[in-house]
């Protein structure tokens, strides 16, 4: 990993006063946090939006913005459609790799995972986290009318 790249983990880890993993766990952080904040201008916790880990179907970081704020349960969705009446969603997934080039299975492991996190059936295995994100979009499908 370039210089750059490690002293942006560094400023982000002490800023959020976040314990540095590894190489690999941190670099994940930083390219949500960069991808998140990008679209989010809110104060967030990158620690739940990291969801890379074994079973994690290809995908590292998932977020989902429902009328603007940054949901992670069903109650915070109920909650803004009480207040709103209605909700518009968007959907931030991240994939983040430390090697300078993307393979072509790498980025067809990530949108299969991103097809897989929207099936009524998926197929892949998916850990705790992925089954969490999950849960709340399904939850959101299902209040569309």
């Amino acid at each position: 990993m370039d210089r750059i790249t490690e002293s942006l983990i560094t400023e982000l880890l002490s800023n959020l006063e976040i314990i540095s993993e590894d190489e690999s766990k941190d670099f994940e952080k930083l390219a949500n946090y960069t991808v998140v904040s990008n679209e989010y201008n809110k104060t967030f916790d990158i620690e739940t939006l990291t969801v890379g880990d074994g079973n994690d179907t290809g995908i590292d970081g998932i977020a989902i913005i429902v009328n603007g704020q940054l949901v992670e349960s069903t109650d915070e969705v109920d909650d803004l459609l009480e207040k709103n009446n209605s909700l518009e969603i968007e959907y931030l997934f991240v994939q983040s790799k430390t090697s300078p080039s993307f393979d072509g299975a790498d980025i067809n492991t990530f949108m299969f995972g991103v097809l897989d996190f929207f099936s009524t059936k998926p197929k892949l295995v998916r850990n705790d986290d992925i089954k969490k994100f999950a849960e709340v979009s399904n939850y959101i499908f299902n209040k569309a009318p």
